[in-house]
């Protein structure tokens, strides 16, 4: 569920930031007589899955991984539930 939940953070990133960015930046310049160009949503998505992506990688690449053993699975054994597990 952890992993779940780093990938919508990471996807919505970019959108608030950029509203931040908005309601900061943006708005000073209109009250001055700036002129304010939008970004599209489209850039903001793909900055987003670019995270995402980034975010699989380095999870990837340090995760703990068990690459050997046999998986047993969940059992129930004197009324208690075993929970599964790699015996190596």
């Amino acid at each position: 569920m952890r992993f779940f939940w780093l990938q919508i953070v990471l996807i919505f990133t970019p959108f608030l930031l950029y509203r931040l960015y908005v309601a900061f930046v943006i708005k000073r310049k209109m009250e001055t007589g700036g002129s304010y160009n939008e970004v599209p949503l489209a850039i903001l998505f793909i900055v987003g899955l670019v995270l995402s992506i980034i975010s699989f990688v380095v999870i990837g690449l340090t995760g703990d991984h068990v690459t050997g053993g046999d998986y047993s699975p969940a059992t129930l054994e004197d009324g208690e539930i075993v929970p599964p597990h790699i015996d190596e």
